[in-house]
């Protein structure tokens, strides 16, 4: 049965499929309106019409259980049998294919930054597809999580605002499908090698330090502590709701929907080893860019929770004031009284 309208209403889609149980469903991502392939006790069946007929799929599969498809990116669909191993069939129409990185420019506009363009990958990869950029400085380098400067990217162009003036640059990007693996977003990422080069000019944009935390576990190298009450709300990454990608920096219960413990806490957690962050002496315009997500207590119209952004050049935290962000900054204030305010050892009164 099929419902255009998300369950209100359903149709028999089973047309002349023999009646037997389905044991799995699948998708062409190709056309996904249309075209179906189904595990059966008696074989695959696959329809072009979504589901006006079906047909036997393929040929020499024996009338067995299938109990699992999975298609691959050069259109071979896996059917996984009830006794008899795995069999292939080969669909028709187009096949996974990325040309990789197609422009590498100096966009000229006095600042160090470098364009990166690319085509999609075909729609036979998968979907949604997402962008992993490399960079290095030595031609024919292979990607790695070492040289990574972006990952889980949705568009198909990067600016990389980090290029040094002068520099050579060299640059691969590498698309990932959704199909789980050990790529950064968690799915499966091509191998290819293309690359392209540009050298920057201008003033430069230097990225001290930057976490997406999309990879990585727990507290993934940064630390934790406290002004009053304890740090142990820092859970660190979880697979929660995010901005992009999948996973966030969490302050909260064990679930994503599951409060804090302790009550009365003010702790804080920060990036880099316990000296911070290094920001390079002489630099100017020091910019912080971060995306904060919050479900705060407001019990009975009274904020009693919030947070706030510090900052410590050695050691005696400060407030930053909402007048130093251009963007964003604080959208209230927290509840005066026993419990609420903020040690006077946090900066805040």
């Amino acid at each position: 049965y099929y419902s255009p309208d998300g369950g209100t209403t359903w149709s028999d889609m089973s047309g002349n499929l023999p009646n037997v149980p389905i044991n799995a469903f699948l998708l062409d991502p190709a056309d996904t309106a249309n075209t179906w392939y189904v595990g059966t006790d008696v074989g695959v069946y696959g329809t072009i019409n979504a589901g006006a007929s079906w047909a036997v799929a393929g040929s020499n599969l024996p009338a067995m259980t299938v109990t699992d498809l999975e298609l691959d990116q050069n259109r071979l669909l896996y059917a996984a049998t009830g006794g008899r191993s795995v069999w292939t069939i080969t669909l028709p129409g187009g096949s996974c294919s990325f040309a990789g990185l197609q422009s590498a420019a100096n966009n000229s506009t006095g600042t160090c930054k470098l364009d990166l363009g690319w085509a999609a990958a075909s729609s036979f990869c998968g979907s949604p597809l997402k962008y992993n950029v490399y960079r290095s400085t030595t031609s024919g380098f292979t990607p790695s999580a070492a040289n990574r400067i972006a990952s889980c990217q949705t568009g198909s162009s990067y600016s990389d605002q980090s290029a040094v003036n002068g520099t050579p640059y060299y640059y691969v990007v590498r698309f990932e499908t959704p199909a789980a693996g050990s790529g950064p977003c968690g799915g499966t990422e091509d191998a290819n090698v293309v690359q392209r080069s540009a050298t920057a000019s201008g003033a430069s944009t230097i990225t001290a330090f930057s976490d997406t935390f999309e990879s990585g576990t727990g507290l993934n190298g940064w630390n934790l502590g406290f002004f009053g009450g304890s740090a142990a709300d820092w859970l660190g990454i979880q697979t929660c709701t995010a901005s992009s990608g999948s996973k966030i920096f969490r302050y909260g219960g064990a679930l994503c929907a599951s409060q804090y413990a302790q009550p009365n806490s003010w702790s804080f957690a920060y990036p880099g080893a316990a000296s911070g962050i290094a920001i390079p002496a002489g630099a100017t315009n020091v910019k912080v860019n971060f995306k904060h997500r919050w479900n705060f207590d407001t019990a009975g119209g009274v904020n009693y929770d919030g947070a706030q952004l510090q900052l410590s050049l050695g050691g005696i935290y400060n407030i930053v004031p909402g007048s130093a962000f251009s963007s964003g900054a604080y959208n209230t204030t927290i509840a005066s009284g026993a419990g609420t305010c903020p040690p006077l050892t946090s900066g805040g009164t």
